[in-house]
């Protein structure tokens, strides 16, 4: 069993300021949580294990963003933000025989600033823009068995980077029916980790972007994509961390690197009466992909994220938009979409061919909403269901066999100020079964020794928001 409580609080602030707008944000949050897992085993021996899980998340964020036109086609908007998070989390396991006890206090830090300028003409817009930001992330991890402590790779650090990006692209229509827009961004950052690893690394990407529009026919238009992207660093990988009840230690990784990729994509949408139609065919081609690796350190061999040279992936996306007025059901409004994908990369294991670590093949969603201004509310539905991908370790193979999940939400809006919303969340309840196929050794020199299905129920939410805006 598990029990959780949480909170929310936010604000939003608009002001007139020097012939612009300022507006402010600030929300505080976080959440409790306790629970009691109980493992049973029976094969091969009749085992149980008793464990708590004790978690504290708290979470702040402030935020602002200014604008104000300069001449004629021409505006600026500075923006900034702060978030700050701490997590305090306990876990212990016990049997006949011993007692596990892990103890994480995980504080992430993230500011940025930005300021973009635009310009329009008559048939051409340009935007430059510059941002930089800082973030940190401190982490403290003691793993214990049987009060003997188990030494982890960069268990104890801080991750710092800092990073400052320029940005600039035009858009061109020449014709009518015909669209440029090309531009480029520049990233630099450095980064450095002390405490029990210490690395200092300077990284530097050039990311040109081209995008193409035609214009077919008054209801028809096809985009033609090509860029290249870079993921952003994730300071969880470069930490280390224990999940007791699913029996998972992560090493730390000082040496990960951001994975890098040029996109191709061609889109082609289609408007009909109120709706629409959009038909997306995407092909990545990766480098350094971020995947899973077996990190050698002094206490053996460990998961950990790692950069596993390069990969591929391609994606077929359709989506949907359709008012149903035209079955003379007014305020109706039916929306879904459809993702496949395949991927592809040399398992740095076993050196065969597979997919990237933890991209589900597809993912659906499809929503239902109508629209009562009589009574002045709103009610909806949403089916999602996505297949989990599988999670490739150097000595196991893990996939999480998602259900799927419907919500339902009535808004109520009484008057322009309010808003208030009762929601349900994961009506279905259905389990998770989450799959294990462990090996002695390694995938690569050992044999697969059972597969283990654990099931999990995520539970139902029920809640209810009330708004009130205080500029309107």
């Amino acid at each position: 069993p598990k029990v959780e409580t949480s909170y929310l609080s936010s604000g939003d602030y608009r002001q007139l300021l020097l012939g612009g707008t300022i507006r402010l944000n600030v929300s505080v949050s976080g959440s409790r949580t306790l629970g009691e897992p109980v493992e049973k085993e029976y094969y091969p021996i009749l085992n149980e294990t008793d464990g708590t899980e004790k978690e504290i998340r708290n979470n702040a964020e402030l935020g602002f963003n200014y604008s104000h036109n300069l001449w004629a086609g021409g505006d600026l908007a500075i923006a900034g933000i702060h978030r700050a998070s701490s997590l305090n989390n306990t876990q212990t396991q016990k049997t006949l025989v011993s007692k596990t006890q892990v103890y994480t206090k995980t504080d992430p830090q993230e500011t940025v600033l930005s300021v973009t300028e635009n310009q329009r003409g008559r048939n051409w817009s340009f935007q430059a823009g510059t941002e930089v930001s800082l973030n940190t992330l401190r982490n403290i991890i003691s793993y214990q068995s049987n009060g003997n402590a188990i030494p982890l790779p960069s268990a104890n650090v801080t991750v710092s980077e800092q990073r400052v990006e320029a940005s600039g692209v035009g858009t061109w229509h020449p014709l009518s029916f015909f669209g440029i827009e090309a531009g480029a961004r520049y990233e630099a950052s450095k980064l450095i980790q002390t405490g029990d690893t210490s690395l200092k690394k300077n990284l530097s990407f050039l990311k040109p972007h081209a995008l193409l529009t035609f214009d077919i026919k008054s209801n028809d238009e096809i985009r033609v994509l090509y860029e290249r992207q870079v993921g952003q660093l994730n300071f969880n990988n470069y930490v280390s961390s224990v999940q007791l009840s699913s029996a998972q230690v992560t090493g730390g990784n000082p040496n990960l690197l951001p994975y890098s990729q040029w996109r191709t994509e061609l889109l082609w949408e289609h408007h009909f009466q109120s709706g629409s139609l959009v038909l997306t065919a995407r092909q990545d081609s990766i480098s350094n992909v971020v995947d899973r690796v077996a990190l050698k350190s002094s206490a053996g061999l460990f998961d950990a994220s790692g950069n596993i040279k390069s990969g591929k992936r391609q994606e077929f996306i359709a989506s949907a938009n359709l008012p149903l007025d035209w079955l003379t059901l007014n305020g109706v409004t039916v929306r879904g979409s459809w993702l496949t994908r395949f991927s592809h990369v040399i398992d740095p294991t076993t050196g065969m061919q597979r997919p990237i670590n933890n991209e589900a093949p597809y993912e659906a969603s499809f929503n239902l909403t109508e629209d009562l201004p009589s009574i002045h509310s709103r009610w909806g539905a949403t089916y999602t269901h996505e297949v989990d991908g599988s999670m490739y370790k150097f000595n196991d193979i893990r996939r999480n066999d998602m259900p799927e999940q419907i919500d339902a939400f009535f808004e109520y809006k009484p008057k322009p100020q309010w808003l208030v919303r009762l929601f349900a969340e994961n009506i279905t309840n259905r389990p998770i079964d989450r799959m294990k196929s462990p090996f002695p050794r390694t995938r690569s020199n050992s044999t697969q020794l059972y597969i283990e299905h654990e099931k999990e129920n995520p539970g139902q939410r029920v809640g209810l928001n009330v708004q009130y805006n205080f500029g309107e």
